[in-house]
Formats: C-alpha cells, structure tokens, sequence
C-alpha cells in the first residue's frame, strides 16, 4: 500500500512536470527522423548487404540459422513449457536477422 503511494506521488509530480514545462517537452523527440538521416540510413544498410554478400556462406548461415534457432525456440517451449530463448532482446535480433535474409532472398531472385 505504501510503495503503491509512493509510485503515485511520482507519477503525480512528473505529471506536473510535463504540464508547466509543456513548452519544452517533446514526447516524439527521438522519434522524429529527418531526410538526410534515413538516406544515413539506407546506406549503412546498403553496406551490411554489400557485407553479407562478400563473405561465402555468410547468406546461407544467417538464413537457415535464424530459421533453427526460431523452430527450436518454438519446439522447445512446446515440450518443456519454458523458453529456449528467454532475453527479448537476442529474440528479436533473431526475428529481424531472418526477415532481413527473407528480403534479401526477394529481392535477388526477384531481379532474375
């Protein structure tokens, strides 16, 4: 009961935080991206792709060992109830590797 007060006391003083300094607070302030940025952007991506595609069988790893970790993760709390990878963090880098290596695979074979 008391932490609960506590926490609203907080809450209570950064809402009034925000409303007398409401000229100079910008929720979206890290959000907001401009133009040159995302051109910044495209072409760090651009450079991993040119890197991905320098080395050998660097496609094909990432490929199908996105896919193993994902079946395996799902397996994996399938038979044991528990996560095979339980930091959001790796499993999303995980999720991002395999959509990427998804989009790339598109867009090679979709130029041929």
């Amino acid at each position: 009961m008391a932490m609960e007060k506590v926490n609203l006391f907080f809450l209570e003083l950064n809402y009034r935080h925000i409303l007398f300094n409401s000229a100079t607070y910008n929720p979206f302030k890290q959000v907001v991206l401009s133009f040159p940025t995302i051109i910044n952007y495209i072409r760090d991506m651009e450079k991993l792709e040119k890197f991905i595609y320098s080395v050998k069988y660097l496609p094909q790893i990432l490929y199908f060992g996105s896919v193993g970790l994902i079946g395996y993760d799902i397996y994996y709390y399938v038979i044991n109830d528990t996560e095979f990878i339980s930091n959001s963090f790796v499993s999303g880098l995980i999720i991002f590797v395999f959509f990427y290596m998804t989009y790339l695979g598109v867009k090679k074979y979709q130029k041929k």
